[in-house]
């Protein structure tokens, strides 16, 4: 079911966090060393930074939005 859900379109404030979630639950239960749990660690870590990413951007743009009102 969730192989149906548009993932592109979600935003990096949820789609982040999901990654990370994900990617630590698939690290901890592959082979310790192996190629898959690097993998697994290295989906983490891009969740981690799709969701940085995300939350300045949208800090960015309400800063913008902010000036742009006075």
């Amino acid at each position: 079911m969730l192989g149906l859900l548009p993932w592109e379109r979600l935003p990096g404030w949820l789609l982040g966090p999901l990654m990370t979630v994900f990617g630590t639950c698939l690290a901890l239960n592959e082979q310790p060393y192996s190629w898959r749990q690097f993998a697994a660690i290295a989906l983490a870590i891009g969740g981690v930074g799709i969701f940085i990413h995300w939350s300045k951007k949208l800090r960015a743009d309400g800063e913008a939005d902010a000036t742009s009102e006075k």
